[in-house]
């Protein structure tokens, strides 16, 4: 069940999910709340939703890593940014990994986890403001409840914190407290910095061009490579600055023949302007919903 607050710059959605194994459970909930979060994410970049998610997630990721991109993502996606937005927590100094006193799993939390990642939502707790260190929400030492929010929403967030339990509130649950700034949210003190960003971004890989990209290997590079190599070879001990060396030469070379093939295009990251609009009127909310769906089923594969 999920209760939704339109505000000005995005939406806040309050969470109850009825508990695993009784009569209330329910394996849609996270899939209409998903419905839902990309719905209003059509909208704007700025959703938060909290509450009783009844998950148990311990320390595992919430976000897919770049060592989990494959090769689908490789073939499809123009930038890896598409399939996950981890480096906003790198630019605000946010840990990726979330501290959890909690170190159970449930079939909730993996399925609260798998959400969080093909949505690009970011657990809160564990990680952000006053619970960076990690405190249980719930008896038993357990954390189930949480807040989470889109990668964008995290510039707006002052402090984050479980308060101590109190009866007053309920039975089981400790309150969370979370603080926001949306009059003048934090990345505009940073506006220099991280508002705009250029990359070069090489085109899609295509396999009828392999022999165009063979051709385009510089092979007076790749004999100079193979020098070193040899030379290395003889040698008793190899340093690490020489290896690393080796390594970047073979990926400049690489990285080199890809661009001479494929071509390259700018790539330009507003990090102010949230609200990405696609160039096609025909993309919509039911094709979004159903490239969500082609990758996700592709993970699972």
């Amino acid at each position: 069940m999920i209760s939704w607050k339109p505000v000005t710059r995005g939406g806040i959605g309050i969470v109850y999910i009825p508990p695993v194994n009784t009569n209330y459970t329910s394996e849609e909930a996270f899939n209409d709340i998903e419905l839902e979060l990309q719905r209003f994410s059509e909208k704007s970049d700025y959703i938060i939703l909290f509450g009783d998610f009844n998950s148990r997630t311990a320390n595992l990721s919430d976000f897919y890593d770049e060592d989990d991109i494959d090769d689908f993502v490789i073939d499809n996606l123009t930038d890896q940014s598409d399939y996950t937005d981890v480096y906003m927590l790198d630019e605000l100094n946010i840990s990726r990994t979330r501290n959890n006193p909690d170190k159970v799993v449930n079939c909730y939390g993996r399925t609260f986890l798998e959400f969080c990642k093909n949505n690009k939502v970011f657990i809160l707790n564990g990680r952000v403001g006053q619970d960076v260190i990690g405190r249980p929400t719930s008896r038993n030492n357990s954390v189930i409840d949480y807040i989470v929010c889109t990668p964008h929403f995290l510039r707006c967030i002052s402090n984050f914190e479980v308060l101590e339990f109190s009866k007053l509130f309920s039975d089981v649950h400790s309150p969370l407290k979370l603080s926001i700034n949306m009059v003048n949210p934090s990345f505009e003190l940073h506006t220099t910095e991280l508002s705009y960003q250029e990359e070069n971004k090489i085109g899609k890989w295509k396999f009828e061009q392999v022999n165009d990209f063979k051709n385009n290997i510089d092979g007076d590079k790749i004999r100079n490579v193979i020098d070193e190599l040899s030379v290395y070879s003889n040698q008793e001990n190899v340093t690490k600055y020489e290896i690393n060396t080796v390594v970047t030469n073979i990926t400049d070379i690489l990285i080199d023949s890809a661009k001479a093939t494929f071509g390259t295009h700018n790539f330009n990251r507003n990090m102010l302007n949230c609200n990405r609009k696609h160039n096609k009127q025909w993309y919509n909310f039911d094709c979004k919903r159903q490239k969500e769906r082609t990758e996700k089923g592709t993970k699972n594969v």
